[in-house]
């Protein structure tokens, strides 16, 4: 980033750009054979009508996977997204910070076998309610935790991606074990859209309370009210932190 006259942070875009980059050639160059040949042989004859989505909740696999979905990702967002800020004041270096982050992405992603083993084993509700329990278990640790504790603070935020990581895995084989192969074009997406707003939402909160820090700056800076709004059928409320 020094060598481009950019500014410092901006080196950590390229290097995703590059690597996202390549993850797109190879997928697109060597994944094969074509995964949609594996799909059920009767799921191009299904009808590909559009599925209301008071429809898809009435079936309670269905709304317990969007509770799922988004109740791990709320929270998992809204204590990660101002982690960064926290530890910042606190004099924490960029180095410092991002090695409680990536021991939070490690927990977020690398227990996906053991957790899918697990859903298979004991079930998708039983494994989103230790993601849920796992998930409050990380939040209370890093809350009550001095920041000065660097280890403590990996281990906090470690703890709640394995939470996050359970309530997604299991919320999302709720989704594919409720919606059917033709549905999934259609309702399916339905269902993701609005877990794709709830992770919207959450995040948008997060750089409001990081542009209000970097604006403030000190200890007040992270001292703000947090509203993410929810809709709820067709009304919108909003969670206040």
């Amino acid at each position: 980033a020094a060598a481009l006259q950019i500014p410092r942070l901006a080196g950590g875009y390229g290097s995703t750009l590059l690597f996202v980059g390549c993850a797109a050639l190879l997928t697109a160059v060597r994944l094969r054979p074509d995964p949609s040949t594996f799909a059920p042989a009767d799921s191009a004859s299904g009808s590909t009508a559009a599925v209301p989505l008071a429809t898809l909740l009435a079936r309670p696999r269905v709304l317990a996977a969007v509770v799922a979905l988004v109740i791990g990702q709320v929270v998992m967002v809204a204590v990660m997204g101002v982690t960064s800020v926290h530890l910042k004041d606190h004099g924490y270096s960029a180095d410092g910070i991002g090695t409680v982050i990536s021991g939070h992405v490690l927990g977020m992603y690398a227990p996906s076998p053991l957790t899918g083993w697990l859903v298979d084993k004991l079930g998708r509700l039983p494994i989103v309610v230790a993601g849920c329990i796992i998930s409050v278990c990380g939040c209370v640790l890093a809350a009550a935790s001095h920041p000065s504790n660097h280890m403590v603070m990996i281990v906090a935020l470690f703890v709640l991606g394995v939470g996050w990581n359970g309530t997604f895995v299991a919320g999302s084989t709720l989704t594919t074990d409720a919606v059917t192969v033709p549905e999934v074009s259609t309702g399916g997406c339905t269902i993701y859209a609005i877990y794709a707003k709830k992770q919207n939402t959450a995040t948008d909160a997060y750089f409001k309370v990081n542009d209000h820090a970097t604006t403030a700056g000190g200890s007040n800076g992270a001292n703000v009210k947090i509203t993410i709004p929810l809709l709820v059928g067709n009304d919108e409320v909003a969670m206040i932190f």
